[in-house]
């Protein structure tokens, strides 16, 4: 196949013969003809383009095995941690104390803990606010608890942030009261949050109960209205 070029710098133009192997470029008379191993140009970059949509659409499809991963992975956990939770105000009869994020709040052992030795409370220490229980508790969770509740404390989301139990005794600005699992960033720097696309995805299947797309899922375990 010949493709003429746009201009000729001078009537005798330069003939140069390449040949290696089975490669012959040959470029003569303000023209030029291409043909790598029995390809013309054209066909090798038809060949070239296609390969480049299959490996795009390769891409694509990682990406979004990848993020379905993900998502499952957060689902399972919150319902581990919620089946968890649940059990432990059956045998308890209150809910675990609110904690820090990343902190089990009784569910692998009787009072909250920090299962993996990272990112302790404030002033390193196991962090709980016992509002809305009573006074007695941990002597109760001493007598009672009945657990392990969850095999594991999933500490860390999908997107690396925090998993955080939250007893909220009085309402939020975007909560009312109740007892939830926050899928959160980092709680000291706010690195890792969910993405917008992966937050949107856990509101549109009511998952996310405030309904706002703000980088925190909050989802209710049950409501103390």
């Amino acid at each position: 196949m010949t493709t003429p070029i746009s201009a000729c710098q001078n009537e005798n133009s330069v003939i140069r013969i390449i040949r290696m192997k089975n490669r012959i470029i040959r470029i003569a008379n303000c023209g030029f003809t291409l043909r790598i191993g029995g390809f013309t140009f054209t066909e090798l970059i038809v060949v070239v383009s296609i390969i480049a949509v299959l490996t795009s659409a390769s891409i694509m499809g990682a990406i979004n095995i990848s993020q379905h991963a993900r998502r499952v992975r957060a689902r399972d956990d919150v319902q581990a941690l919620i089946h968890g939770v649940l059990q432990y105000q059956i045998d308890m009869g209150f809910f675990p104390p609110d904690v820090w994020s990343g902190i089990d709040p009784g569910l692998t052992q009787p009072l909250p803990n920090n299962p993996y030795g990272f990112y302790p409370g404030p002033g390193g220490g196991i962090w709980t606010n016992d509002a809305g229980l009573p006074s007695n508790w941990q002597d109760i969770v001493n007598e009672r608890w009945n657990g392990p509740y969850i095999e594991h404390f999933p500490q860390f989301t999908p997107w690396k942030g925090l998993y955080d139990y939250n007893y909220w005794p009085t309402p939020s600005a975007c909560h009312p009261h109740g007892i939830y699992i926050g899928i959160q960033p980092m709680a000291d720097t706010g690195a890792n949050s969910i993405p917008a696309v992966d937050e949107q995805y856990f509101i549109d299947e009511q998952i996310d109960v405030d309904g706002c797309n703000n980088r925190y899922v909050q989802v209710l375990i049950q409501s103390l209205d």
